[in-house]
């Protein structure tokens, strides 16, 4: 999972200025993408339009392998 997003924020942030955060706890796991403020914007999009769309290809990508993601973003200083 943390390849296909990363992947996918290559596209969205122009430099590496991101870190990607697995926490996973059975069959429940939380993908938190830590980044700048000035980067959140991007990520969330216009009307929330670009995380709706990430939220969508984890949730189709972690279909076979029966494990719940949330995705969720933290600022960083």
């Amino acid at each position: 999972m943390h390849e296909l997003l990363d992947f996918l924020l290559k596209y969205i942030l122009p430099e590496q200025t991101y870190e990607i955060v697995i926490l996973e706890d059975g069959m429940n796991s939380v993908i938190k993408i830590l980044t700048a403020q000035s980067n959140v914007a991007k990520i969330i999009g216009k009307n929330g339009r670009m995380i709706k769309a990430l939220k969508t290809f984890i949730k189709t990508a972690s279909h076979n392998n029966n494990v719940s993601y949330d995705l969720q973003i933290e600022e960083t200083e």
